[in-house]
């Protein structure tokens, strides 16, 4: 590993905080984002800076990846293969494992590797170096990989054969959409029959419907107003639950709860708030039972 280099592609609300605890944790770590701003910002905690994708990808023994939807990931891991045939590529991109496969084939025929990861838990665990991922086995085969996953993160979960952490994802996030739009609906409810949010939400804690969604994105941030953009958004959220009905369908099944939510959040957006935090259903929820919620913005 002494010669490895840990490059790190954007400088999101993600990405920046996983870059700069790799570089704390003394990897080698080069940069490169389309914002001069990031880059400035990188610079000054030791990150070195690359002019594009192919300086970066030819500087790189491994690249980290956390990009917004399939295409870019598609895009991107053509650009770098090409730049550099024998990298590493660790994505944490919430794609397709369809798309994780097709991409893993491409940088393999050239002589690299694709690496399928995904993470949860948020931006403030992010930044504070607790993340918890999920990793194909083979990861745990490369310790360059695995000294990244070390500095970012505080639980890991290997899922088993390739691109099975990108479905683990979806899965997931089928589960917290599901609960976060359902959570939504009995609060509206909760309220039309007189209860206050905050006091529902104190006595379902209490109970067997207590949940972390409920605590921390319900109790913690929507009861305070604090569903403005900057987390994951609404949009992220359908784009998700369309994996999952996608990965559904090509599983011969279909995810009905998910369809469900699937509504719910594109009623989130039509109301403008595709680019709020995705418990923002709730403002949704609370308009089609002909009221607005303490917070909502619009």
């Amino acid at each position: 590993m002494p010669d490895s280099t840990i490059g790190f592609i954007g400088l999101g609300a993600m990405g920046e905080p996983m870059a700069r605890n790799a570089s704390s944790a003394g990897l080698r770590v080069v940069i490169y984002d389309a914002n001069p701003a990031a880059l400035e910002r990188a610079a000054s905690w030791g990150a070195t800076v690359c002019d594009s994708l192919a300086d970066l990808a030819q500087r790189s023994t491994h690249v980290v990846t956390v990009l917004p939807a399939d295409g870019h990931v598609r895009d991107v891991v053509g650009e770098l293969i090409a730049a550099n045939p024998v990298l590493t590529i660790l994505d944490f991109s919430t794609i397709g494992p369809w798309t994780f496969m097709e991409c893993a084939h491409t940088a393999e025929e050239a002589g690299g590797k694709l690496l399928a990861g995904a993470l949860t838990r948020g931006v403030e665990a992010a930044q504070a170096g607790t993340l918890a991922l999920y990793l194909d086995d083979v990861v745990r085969e490369d310790s360059t990989a695995m000294s990244v996953v070390d500095a970012i993160s505080s639980s890991v979960t290997f899922t088993g054969g390739a691109g099975t952490a990108k479905t683990v994802k979806l899965l997931n996030n089928l589960v917290v959409g599901v609960n976060v739009a359902l959570i939504a609906e009995v609060l509206t409810v909760g309220e039309k029959a007189g209860i206050d949010p905050a006091a529902l939400l104190g006595a379902l804690t209490q109970g067997s419907s207590n949940s972390f969604a409920m605590r921390s994105h319900f109790v913690r941030h929507a009861l305070a107003g604090d569903l403005g953009a900057g987390k994951f958004s609404t949009q992220y959220m359908l784009k998700d639950l369309r994996l999952v009905s996608e990965l559904a369908r090509r599983s011969g099944q279909s995810a009905l709860f998910g369809g469900l939510a699937t509504s719910m959040y594109r009623g989130t957006i039509a109301i403008g708030h595709g680019d709020s935090y995705y418990p923002a259903v709730w403002y949704w929820t609370n308009r089609a039972a002909g009221f607005a919620p303490k917070g909502d913005p619009s």
